[in-house]
């Protein structure tokens, strides 16, 4: 049985190219385009990852990653433009537990907080 991973992002750019990248790497991918078709998602299906956009216009990644830890324990992948210290304060100090953040990919480095 393949890995199940569940994509959620906005940018519909995004989604999809991550869609593809984890496709070719021989993952089942679920795409999301918002907060509402994710918790739809998963509180229908079963996973094995969840990759979450924290800012969605809708339901945003933290409220996501509420519903996934009411009755899942899968890891979550933050994935984030924001780059505050406030926003990564809120990811260290014990919201995501052990979930990552994966902080602008503008950035020169990629930053894993886990």
């Amino acid at each position: 049985m393949k890995t199940r991973i569940l994509v959620v992002d906005d940018e519909k750019t995004i989604t999809d190219l991550v869609g593809i990248y984890l496709r070719n790497e021989g993952y089942e991918v679920q795409l999301a385009y918002n907060g509402a078709d994710a918790a739809q998602a998963i509180l229908t299906q079963e996973f094995d990852l969840a990759i979450l956009d924290i800012m969605l216009p809708d339901i945003d990644g933290f409220e996501l990653l509420r519903t996934i830890r009411t009755d899942y324990t899968y890891p979550v992948i933050m994935l984030t433009a924001r780059d505050s210290q406030t926003d990564k304060i809120g990811l260290f100090g014990g919201f995501c537990g052990r979930d990552s953040g994966i902080g602008p990919a503008q950035r020169a480095k990629t930053t894993i907080w886990n």
